[in-house]
């Protein structure tokens, strides 16, 4: 009874493992959606920029012409205040500098604003790939546990057969080459029933002993194998 709970003990632990990678799955699904939710938010902020940049260029441009034309107009139309109109269009002129070296100012501001998004973007792009990747490990990993436990069943219930059939061939070549042997056995058949019984649960006890330290591994080795690329075996596998 305390080998069955220890091994019943197992099974739940496997299962409960296996619950856990498959919502750690999914939660790096969802992780890497929203990533690529927030990419799409970024580059769309990126073109509002350009554009403000692109219309900031255009102001600048008609400023610098009212300015020159201001000028002009003043000079020919004033030409005995020219002093005066010197001093009111270089006032327009300075003003018209002013402005351009804010728009300046601020076109720096947003190239610098347009680099640090192109910097967020990247950063995303590396979290969504470290993402997907714990996905796929994770997923490895629940692949391996459930190929382990199926195969570790196989092989539990090919062995308790072949020790059943070994048993009672034995016992059979037994009861035709002694007679009284045979007697013996007819009047006490729960006997051998119990040792086959008993012979099969040691057979499980050793198989479930050997399966426990084995699991342990599996993660590790899948994980190697998804950071290096080598192929990696299951307990039991080999190479190919």
């Amino acid at each position: 009874m305390a080998e069955e709970s220890k091994v019943r003990g197992a099974s739940e632990e496997m299962i409960l493992t296996l619950s856990q990678l498959t919502s750690e799955t999914e939660n790096a699904r969802r992780e890497a959606e929203d990533m690529k939710n927030r990419t799409a938010e970024l580059k769309k902020e990126v073109e509002v920029t350009m554009l403000a940049l692109e219309e900031a260029e255009k102001n600048l441009k008609v400023a610098l012409e009212e300015a020159e034309a201001a000028k002009a107009a003043e000079k020919s139309s004033l030409s005995h205040k020219v002093e005066e109109s010197d001093k009111l269009a270089d006032m327009k002129v300075a003003a018209a500098k002013a402005q351009v070296e804010a728009v300046k100012a601020s076109e720096n501001e947003a190239l610098k604003r347009l680099e640090t998004t192109q910097k967020e973007i990247e950063d995303i792009k590396t979290a969504t790939q470290e993402a997907l990747k714990k996905a796929e490990m994770a997923e490895a990993a629940k692949r391996a546990v459930e190929s382990e436990l199926r195969r570790w069943r196989e092989r539990v219930q090919k062995r308790a057969a072949e020790a059943a059939s070994r048993i009672l061939a034995e016992t059979q070549v037994s009861t035709k080459s002694s007679p009284q042997h045979y007697r013996i056995q007819k009047q006490n058949p729960p006997r051998t029933m119990v040792e086959v019984k008993k012979f099969e649960k040691e057979k499980v006890s050793v198989s479930k002993k050997t399966l426990l330290p084995n699991i342990s591994g599996i993660f590790q080795r899948k994980k190697n194998q998804v950071k290096g690329g080598s192929p990696s075996y299951l307990p039991g596998e080999n190479p190919v």
